[in-house]
């Protein structure tokens, strides 16, 4: 009897035994089957970040063109006896104006480049035996100056808009909200008025106006896509910006949403050949100091489709009359597997111009994780 009962314990461990070893079999299998996708996932969204940080680089350099590098003249030979020297005021007249047409042939260009691909996606295909990873690239890039900025309209410390001359900012803005109605179906200027009065300095990021009431409107619509010609939507942080140095715009640049707020229809600019000659015809037309009274139809008529004097007249003293663009923006997008990443960027442009040429420097601001 007792040899039959331990034989029977025996048994029963060892049951206890092998469904203890099953059971931890069948979890480090689970354990194991969940981690091998994650580990996948994991690996394509530091990849698809990598590409999507790599576009911002690709866009930097894009806004880095400019840069113009004068050979040395050589030294005129002696004036012949007779011959007066130029005088100093002369020279300094002849400096300046060497220096301006430096930096026009400079403004020229970064607009060869940047025009056939503002506001629209730039599309790379990565592939693993020529780029190191099977992905996808998509970069759109906008400029800061083509938006207006809320913080260089508003007199925070008074409580009120500027006015400087005849550019009365607060019926700017009334005119832009009204212009604005068209897309929101509602008039955001009282709150939004309201809402200025009641801060007391600047705005840190434009995103700060989804806390308005009435402007959730636009939180489906906050940083902009690159959208088809037939669709007509204006995005938050497209339409208004806090980056720019200025209070005016740039009508060379202006953001989509600027462009779909005054009526006006999108550059059709290409990237290739036509694309190229037909932005070098307009730059012939361009000007270090532009009356847009004048010049407006004489370059923008065919490329925004309006003529100065269908403009809303409140909004036209926004146009900035020299070219000095110094922020822009680039939305980012990297692609690998399953995994999506999008960056946006906002990226500073430092001209300097000299005698000898013209230095472009770009700095990154800052980047949203969308």
């Amino acid at each position: 009897m007792m040899k039959n009962n331990e034989s029977g314990y025996i048994l029963i461990l060892t049951l206890v035994i092998i469904s203890l070893m099953v059971a931890m079999s069948v979890y480090i299998a689970n354990r194991g089957g969940l981690f091998a996708p994650f580990a996948k996932m994991a690996i394509e969204r530091e990849k698809a970040k990598l590409i999507a940080f790599g576009g911002i680089q690709v866009a930097m350099e894009q806004i880095a063109s400019g840069s113009i590098k004068e050979e040395k003249k050589k030294e005129s030979p002696l004036p012949a006896a007779g011959n007066k020297k130029a005088g100093a005021g002369e020279k300094t007249l002849k400096a300046q104006d060497d220096r301006g047409n430096i930096s026009l042939e400079s403004d020229k260009k970064l607009l060869e480049t940047i025009l056939p691909i503002l506001n629209k996606w730039q599309t790379f295909e990565l592939q693993e035996k020529f780029d190191g990873v099977d992905g996808q690239l998509k970069i759109c890039v906008m400029c800061e100056d083509g938006k207006i900025n809320i913080n260089n309209v508003y007199d925070f410390a008074n409580k009120q808009f500027y006015k400087k001359g005849t550019s009365d900012y607060k019926k700017i803005m009334e005119s832009v909200f009204s212009q604005l109605e068209k897309f929101t179906k509602r008039n955001l200027f009282s709150v939004f008025d309201n809402f200025l009065k009641e801060r007391q300095y600047v705005l840190n990021d434009v995103t700060q106006l989804l806390g308005v009431k009435g402007f959730d409107i636009f939180a489906q619509n906050l940083f902009y896509k690159p959208q088809k010609e037939d669709q007509k939507k204006v995005y938050l942080t497209d339409l208004f910006t806090i980056w720019s140095d200025k209070r005016t715009i740039q009508p060379w640049l202006l953001s989509d949403s600027v462009v779909q707020l005054l009526g006006l229809k999108p550059m059709a600019i290409s990237s290739g050949e036509k694309g190229k000659q037909k932005v070098k015809q307009l730059l012939k037309k361009m000007k270090q100091q532009a009356d847009w009274q004048k010049d407006w139809n004489l370059i923008f008529t065919k490329l925004y489709g309006r003529k100065f004097d269908q403009l809303t007249k409140n909004i036209t003293p926004l146009f900035a009359t020299r070219f000095e663009p110094s922020t822009f923006s680039v939305l980012s997008y990297g692609n690998v597997g399953d995994y999506r990443v999008f960056l946006y960027a906002i990226i500073e442009r430092q001209k300097q111009t000299k005698k000898d040429g013209v230095t472009i420097e770009v700095n990154l601001k800052k980047v949203y994780w969308l």
